[in-house]
């Protein structure tokens, strides 16, 4: 298997990437190994939380973007769209139903124009151009978008119930 595509960080036996953090206090935390990158930003929306990524991996060969408010991601859904990254193409997404959705592989040839980006809207305009490759993510995960403890727990409460139903019938 080929090394990932972003910079990787060695301590203590553990790997780390960027990922950017909307936080307001000028503490740094650090995740699983992951270290957080502070977005200052964050009110004017994806497009700040994306600079501030990319402005701290700016000497990756592409990064992998993934959403905090979807916990359904499956390692196995990154592990695709990064097999599947061509660095003559802008990027990878993966898709579910047929529905682009998360996680996606940015290449470098699209670093400056994500800088450049403002607004609400994130990268989706960038790889709705040709040349992007899609990635079948059906059964790697879900992309379920959690932004409310409502959203939450209605997720959980679904979760249980098909878990019951399996149970049942096995």
């Amino acid at each position: 298997m080929r090394s990932p595509p972003w910079p990787r960080r060695r301590s203590s036996g553990s790997s780390s990437s960027s990922a950017p953090a909307p936080r307001r206090s000028g503490a740094r935390s650090t995740l699983h190994g992951a270290e957080s990158v502070l977005c200052p930003e964050w009110r004017e929306g994806q497009s700040a939380s994306l600079r501030a990524g990319i402005a701290a991996l700016r000497e990756a060969e592409a990064v992998v973007v993934a959403l905090g408010d979807q916990p359904f991601l499956s390692p196995r859904a990154v592990e695709a769209v990064i097999g599947a990254r061509n660095p003559e193409t802008p990027g990878v997404r993966a898709t579910y139903g047929g529905v682009p959705g998360h996680p996606v592989v940015l290449e470098r040839s699209t670093f400056s124009a994500i800088l450049a980006l403002d607004g609400d809207e994130g990268a989706r305009g960038l790889l709705a151009g040709p040349g992007t490759r899609h990635v079948a993510c059906d059964g790697l995960g879900r992309p379920d978008d959690i932004d409310t403890r409502e959203e939450l727990e209605a997720t959980e409460a679904a979760a249980a119930s098909r878990l019951m139903r399996t149970k049942q019938v096995a």
